[in-house]
C-alpha cells in the first residue's frame, strides 16, 4: 500500500501557462515562391522570468496611473450596475456581460499606449520580449508546410499587433500570479523554514517529516 505524504512534504505544483500569438507578417524573402506561398510567424508568450523581475517592476511602476485607471474603470462599471438594478436576476446576467466583454490585459495595453510617455515605444518591446518563449516562422508552398525557429522583429509589427502583443503579455503575467498567489505566498514559506533550534547539529542526519 502506497505510503500517504503529509501536507507539509507536498510539493507545491505551480501552474505556468503558455500562450500562442499568430502573426501574418510578410516573408522575409522579397521574391515569392514558386507554387503560391504563405507564412507567418508563431509566437509562444510565457510569465515572466526571476531574472526579468527588476525590469518588468520598473515598468509597470512607470504605467502604475494607466493599470490603475483600467481597475478603477471596471470597479465603476460594476458599481454601476448594482446601482441601477434591483432585481438579481437581471444584475447578476448584467455583470456576468461585463465580465465577459471586460478583457484587463487588453484594457491595460490601450491605456499604456495611449499614455503617450516618454520612451513608450521601447517599454513595449522590453516588456514583450521578456515573455517571449520562441517564435517559429510558418511556410506553406503547395500544401507542405515547414516551421522554422526565429527572431521576431518587434520594430517591425504594426499599431494592431503590438497592442495584441502587449495585452496578451499583460493579461498572462497577471492570470500567472493571481492563478498562484497562494502557492507563492512568502509569508506561508517563511513559516515553513526550520526555526535556529531545529537545525541539526554538525554530523546529525537530518529526519524525515
Amino acid at each position: 500500500m502506497p505510503k500517504k505524504t503529509s501536507p507539509d512534504t507536498e510539493l507545491t505544483q505551480i501552474c505556468v501557462p503558455t500562450k500562442k500569438i499568430y502573426l501574418e507578417t510578410p516573408l522575409p524573402s522579397a521574391s515569392p515562391l514558386p507554387g503560391g506561398t504563405q507564412g507567418g510567424v508563431e509566437i509562444v508568450l510565457r510569465p515572466f522570468k526571476q531574472r526579468h523581475f527588476a525590469s518588468a517592476i520598473a515598468i509597470i511602476n512607470k504605467y502604475f496611473d494607466q493599470f490603475n485607471s483600467v481597475r478603477e474603470n471596471y470597479v465603476g462599471q460594476r458599481k454601476a450596475i448594482l446601482d441601477r438594478y434591483e432585481d438579481e436576476a437581471t444584475r447578476n446576467l448584467a455583470l456576468a456581460e461585463l465580465d465577459g466583454a471586460f478583457n484587463e490585459g487588453m484594457e491595460i495595453a490601450k491605456a499604456i499606449l495611449g499614455s503617450g510617455g516618454e520612451g513608450i515605444g521601447e517599454d513595449i518591446k522590453a516588456i514583450v520580449e521578456m515573455s517571449i518563449y520562441k517564435a517559429t516562422q510558418i511556410t506553406t508552398v503547395d500544401g507542405a508546410t515547414e516551421r522554422t525557429p526565429v527572431e521576431p522583429e518587434l520594430d517591425d509589427l504594426t499599431w494592431g499587433e503590438c497592442l495584441v502583443l502587449l495585452g496578451s503579455t499583460v493579461g498572462l503575467n497577471m492570470d500567472f500570479f493571481a492563478q498562484n498567489s497562494q502557492a507563492m505566498n512568502l509569508m506561508q514559506v517563511m513559516q515553513n523554514e526550520p526555526t535556529p533550534s531545529d537545525k541539526p547539529k554538525a554530523g546529525e542526519k537530518l529526519s524525515a517529516v
